[in-house]
């Protein structure tokens, strides 16, 4: 059994939040899903934390039968974590595009996760390359507030140019022109002059990622 299940497993058993324990051991909920899914798995400060939190033994949350899991008690227990189900969550349809022609697809995401922007401009971009890595990766949706129609700040941007729609980080020349570049060091930056800017159309500004890649 994997770590991912094990621990998954445990918070099943023990009915406790991802939330709630995440809060528990300071980190975030995002990243205890990680360790659930396989993505990656704790330090070793953050797997100490964790056994202590669920009352097992970090050699069985690594793997090892024969130390104590599955609910044995361990020494100096943190306090129970709260029980209580998940709040109900409200939800909001939005419409999903690719940057290429097609009707819009609706795809239900919690509300909470829009930060107020207005439904009515939110979009979502599907990243198709691996050129922004590692803050997000082929597969995972960019969500862009189309309002934003000028690269006016330095800042992630969905944009539209000679070979079609890419995600870039933009950021603003003192000459008025402006450097596009790739998180990922493999892809390199590319100048544009102030004159070349035009050829650029700015579909939206990224605000926040949905990470699909990896799960």
């Amino acid at each position: 059994m994997t770590f991912g299940s094990r621990l998954k497993r445990l918070l099943r058993e023990k009915k406790i939040r991802q939330k709630a324990l995440a809060e528990s051991i300071g980190c975030t909920a995002q990243t205890i899903s990680f360790w659930t899914t396989g993505r990656n798995e704790p330090r070793p400060q953050q797997l100490a934390k964790l056994a202590r939190a669920l009352g097992v033994d970090e050699a069985w949350l690594k793997g090892d039968e024969d130390a104590k899991g599955g609910g044995a008690k361990a020494e100096n227990p943190a306090p129970e974590l709260p029980l209580e189900p998940e709040p109900p969550v409200e939800l909001a349809e939005i419409p999903f595009a690719e940057g290429t022609p097609g009707d819009p697809l609706p795809l239900r995401i919690p509300s909470g996760t829009l930060r107020g922007l207005g439904e009515e401009t939110l979009r979502l971009y599907l990243s198709r390359d691996e050129s922004m890595l590692p803050t997000f990766g082929r597969g995972d949706v960019v969500a862009g507030d189309t309002s934003c129609r000028r690269a006016t700040s330095d800042g992630i941007y969905v944009l539209r140019g000679p070979r079609g729609t890419i995600i870039r980080r933009v950021q603003l020349l003192p000459t008025g022109g402006a450097r596009l570049l790739s998180d990922n060091p493999h892809y390199p930056p590319l100048d544009v002059t102030s004159e070349d800017r035009k050829r650029f159309e700015v579909l939206a500004r990224a605000e926040f990622v949905l990470r699909f890649s990896g799960l």
